[in-house]
């Protein structure tokens, strides 16, 4: 544990950061497991702003007597990042999966330019804490790469069992921490001449996922205690999930949609947020809507469906199986097969061969290479084969996305609570025959065929 600042002699020197983190050993694979600051997060309510007075006094204390007072902005300032930093690291520690997690925050300057937090508040508060014996983690810094370039990593942080107990003390829960969403439509990697704004058909989605998070915001979202008790980090980590964008299971603070693009406003597009989006579907099942357990009804072979629209037929049977391979296990390579043939950009867009992954070889029916099946599986697909090896997938992406907020649209206009997990869609029980008729409306408005709804 950090010795305590007022444990030290009166005139000894203040260790740094770097040398109190080193108080603290941790694995680099325990560092691994972290999360970005949201700046997003801010504490609430009066157990937020206990907490909030608490700590902003103890870094008042670390730091000494001023020379001259702070401005009214560098108190705001401070107060902002005080709260940001504290719901993040009481977030952590309150996640129902995994409450180890590290939080990974930048002491680099220019992560808060054109910010309203401020980083001499975020070096002071890391200094008070660290010198109160209430966080832990490892310093960020710089190292060199063999070839002499730079490669920098940010500093971790987590709470202590004493900030813990703080926490506990004041009453912090999740109603104690808001998270404000800035903007629900997001760009990421945007290329070059790519306009910053978004065009009006997605622009006029905003509306509506706006109204969609006032009521998720509201609802009550549950999932039984034993159910928690069955998951483990690691299962929610063999998801492979976009970590940074969709919420952690167990992270009940993450309940605001947000759309998000990928380098053009034509590419992605689909949902992330909700912490419920990372829960394995069998125990997405055991949810309960303001008390009421839950239906979720999925698009099946959405993007097969697409593509077989694009040259104006309807899918016909199962895209995922070839043959007489139907076993589960030879549908679930079909689905990883077809993703990949979808997702990957060849030079000349021509078919390549696709290198088997760890673990299908098991799949395969007795005396069937992998080369043999992929030859099979390719020529199930030539019908659709021209959307093939150029990146289809995120375009496609951009199409399901826009059916999902049309489903949306239709359940806000009935007032129903509806949690979308990109193409399947969870309500109350007794809204299941609403929701399948949204789902068909949705589809057929945009492709024209009937869609086959799980």
């Amino acid at each position: 544990m950090t010795q305590a600042l007022h444990d030290l002699e009166p005139d000894a020197p203040r260790p740094s950061a770097a040398e109190l983190f080193r108080l603290t050993q941790f694995k680099g694979e325990e560092l691994r497991n972290f999360r970005h600051l949201d700046p997003e997060r801010t504490l609430a309510g009066d157990t937020g702003a206990a907490l909030l007075s608490r700590i902003v006094a103890l870094a008042e204390a670390h730091e000494g007597a001023r020379q001259r007072a702070l401005q009214p902005d560098a108190v705001r300032s401070r107060g902002l990042t005080a709260s940001t930093l504290l719901a993040n690291l009481a977030s952590l520690a309150l996640n129902r999966v995994d409450d180890t997690r590290f939080l990974a925050v930048s002491f680099n300057r220019n992560a808060y330019a054109n910010t309203p937090l401020s980083l001499s508040a975020m070096s002071l508060l890391r200094d008070a804490m660290l010198a109160n014996g209430l966080i832990e983690g490892s310093a960020g810094g710089q190292r060199v790469r063999p070839d002499d370039s730079y490669f920098g990593w940010l500093t971790r942080m987590r709470a202590t069992p004493a900030l813990r107990t703080i926490f506990a003390d004041c009453g912090i829960g999740y109603a104690s921490i808001r998270r404000t969403v800035g903007d629900v439509l997001i760009l990421r990697d945007r290329k070059a001449g790519v306009p910053a704004r978004p065009p009006i058909d997605v622009e006029m989605t905003r509306q509506t996922l706006a109204s969609v998070n006032r009521r998720i915001e509201a609802a009550r979202i549950e999932l039984p205690q034993d159910a928690w008790g069955r998951l483990t980090p690691g299962m929610i980590d063999a998801l492979h999930l976009e970590d940074e964008d969709r919420a952690p299971a167990g992270d009940l603070v993450g309940k605001s949609l947000v759309r998000l693009f990928k380098y053009d406003w034509r590419q992605g597009g689909r949902l992330y947020g909700g912490w419920w989006m990372s829960l394995p579907k069998r125990e997405r099942k055991l949810l309960t809507i303001d008390g009421e357990a839950v239906a979720e009804l999925d698009y099946g072979q959405l993007h097969p469906s697409i593509l077989y629209a694009r040259i104006h037929e309807e899918l016909d049977g199962d895209a995922y199986t070839v043959g007489d391979w139907t076993s589960p296990a030879m549908r679930e390579l079909g689905k990883t097969t077809f993703a990949r043939m979808l997702n990957t950009t060849t030079d000349d867009g021509e078919p390549r061969a696709i290198q088997i992954a760890e673990g299908d070889a098991d799949k395969l029916p007795p005396g069937v290479s992998w080369e043999d099946y992929l030859r099979a599986f390719q020529r199930k697909q030539a019908p659709i084969a021209e959307w093939f090896w150029i990146g289809e997938g995120l375009r496609l992406q951009r199409e399901d996305s826009d059916v999902a907020v049309s489903v949306l649209a239709t359940m806000e206009e009935h007032g129903v609570t509806t949690l979308p997990v990109h193409d399947s869609f969870i309500v109350p029980k007794h809204h299941r025959p609403l929701l399948r008729y949204a789902m068909t409306k949705a589809y057929r408005e945009k492709f024209y065929y009937h869609p086959t709804i799980k």
